[in-house]
C-alpha cells in the first residue's frame, strides 16, 4: 500500500484525472505514440489510485483487503460508499488496467482516446464518492 496520507492520495488522484482530461481535450486527431503512452499512463494511475483509496476505506472500516483487486469495489458498494453501478464500472476498469499493465494489445492510437474518455467520466464520479468516505 502506498505510504502517502489519504489526503495526498486523493490529491494525486484529482491531479492525474485533471491531467488526463486536459490531454484528451488537447488531442488533435489520432494521438502520437508519446501522447498515447501518456494517456495510458494517466488512465492506469487513475484506476490504481482509486483501488488504493478504496482499500484504505475498507481498512478504516475493519474490512480485510480482498484477495482480488476488483473485489474492493464490490465491498465498497456493500458498505454504501459506491453504488452498484459504480462498482460494476470500476470492476471493468480494473480489468482495463490489467490490460494496460500487461500490454495485451487492446490499446492502439485509434482506440485509446475513446477508452480513456469513457473511463475518465467513471473515475471522476468514483473519485468524488471515495473522497467523501475517506477517513481523516
Amino acid at each position: 500500500m502506498p505510504r502517502e496520507s489519504n489526503l495526498e492520495l486523493a490529491t494525486k488522484l484529482r491531479e492525474v484525472l485533471a491531467d488526463l482530461e486536459s490531454a484528451l481535450g488537447n488531442l488533435k486527431g489520432v494521438p502520437s505514440s508519446i501522447e498515447e503512452a501518456a494517456l495510458e499512463r494517466w488512465l492506469q494511475l487513475g484506476i490504481q489510485l482509486s483501488m488504493d483509496l478504496g482499500d484504505r476505506i475498507l481498512t478504516s472500516r475493519g474490512v480485510d483487503e480482498p484477495p482480488r483487486a476488483r473485489d474492493i469495489f464490490d465491498n465498497l458498494a456493500s458498505l454504501g460508499v459506491l453504488t452498484k453501478q459504480q462498482s460494476a464500472q470500476m470492476v471493468r476498469l480494473v480489468s482495463l488496467r490489467n490490460q494496460l499493465v500487461h500490454d495485451y494489445g487492446e490499446f492502439t492510437a485509434a482506440t485509446t482516446p475513446a477508452l480513456a474518455t469513457r473511463a475518465l467520466a467513471v473515475l471522476q464520479d468514483v473519485a468524488k464518492a471515495l473522497t467523501r468516505s475517506l477517513p481523516e
